[in-house]
């Protein structure tokens, strides 16, 4: 979780990604500029939890999701894949969907995020959407759905052969 210390206050936030310091560093001034208290400010940047898809941190059993899914662009994703590869927890799945509104940019600001991950050891990666599998490559740790059906097919599938040897 990123913390922020500025005029001997430390304020511990409950987002995740480096990231996100620039945003907390805003919101610092912005309360500044309105003359609001440190005390208040920290108050306020402490008790903010996101639950809009973005910085999400959930924790399903022992496992810890990063949930950063609102409207991605390829500076958000790079920056969200470069903050993740900092964590020490292994190993590391991805599960990256398509990023929308890019017009003629799409293809290759896609794949510029597949090559970002086709040389990491020790993760595994699943692209979803149309956008990713034009940029498919032959990698074992990296997988290429066309659609969430068929991502969430195998998913299910793979569930279920898990439950048969519980």
């Amino acid at each position: 979780m990123v913390t922020i210390s500025y005029n001997s206050i430390t304020i511990n936030s409950n987002l995740i990604g480096l990231y996100n310091a620039n945003n907390i560093n805003v919101a610092i001034a912005i309360g500044k500029y309105f003359k609001i208290e440190d005390k208040k400010i920290k108050e306020a940047i402490e008790s903010y939890i996101p639950t809009n898809n973005r910085s999400q941190l959930l924790k399903k059993g022992t496992n810890n999701i990063i949930l950063d899914a609102y409207n991605a662009n390829p500076s958000s994703m790079q920056a969200a894949i470069e903050n993740f590869f900092q964590l020490q927890q292994t190993p590391k799945t991805f599960i990256l969907g398509d990023m929308f509104e890019l017009g003629n940019d799409s293809k290759i600001e896609h794949e510029k995020i597949v090559t970002l991950l086709k040389n990491k050891e020790n993760i595994k990666c699943f692209f979803v959407g149309k956008h990713f599998y034009t940029n498919k490559i032959e990698n074992s740790y990296l997988k290429f759905y066309e659609t969430f059906e068929d991502f969430q097919s195998i998913i299910e599938n793979k569930i279920q052969i898990m439950n048969l040897y519980l």
